[in-house]
């Protein structure tokens, strides 16, 4: 018996303890940094659209690289499986508008390896030339350094 409620006091000194130092505090911010954005289709007008979502919040854009990651998974014909292209492309232009130094667009599918197969076939290769945005094969280009 005794074991016990030594147990029980020294588990309740535990809790006392850490809700007294602030260990379990809430520390998630007041309001939540999202933002619901509704455009009826990939035909409408996405990039002003994620411009004005974007100024939303109050991002310091200006000279900085942003990296964009489309969840490209595989390409089925006639099954919509990835991000659209154009959506990556709209979000790439949103990001450049206020400033951003480059957008760089990254991938590495786990299901289709062939990373440019898919990008081919999906159609974002072709926004992204358009675009002049780099993107990096996560699968199979070479690491690097960076500090």
């Amino acid at each position: 018996m005794f074991g016990g409620n030594l147990l029980a006091g020294t588990g309740a000194l535990a809790v006392r303890r850490l809700c007294s130092t602030g260990c379990l505090r809430d520390r998630r911010r007041s309001r939540s940094r999202v933002a619901i954005l509704h455009e009826g289709s990939y035909a409408g007008h996405l990039d002003r659209t994620l411009i004005e979502g974007l100024l939303l919040f109050d991002l310091s854009l200006r000279g900085k690289t942003i990296l964009l990651k489309p969840n490209l998974v595989e390409y089925i014909p006639g099954t919509e499986v990835n991000t659209g292209p154009r959506l990556v492309r709209a979000a790439a232009n949103a990001f450049l508008a206020p400033g951003a130094k480059s957008v760089l667009v990254v991938e590495g599918p786990g299901h289709q390896r062939d990373t440019f197969l898919v990008l081919a076939e999906s159609g974002l290769e072709t926004e992204l030339q358009m675009r002049r945005i780099r993107f990096v094969d996560l699968n199979r280009d070479e690491i690097r350094k960076v500090t």
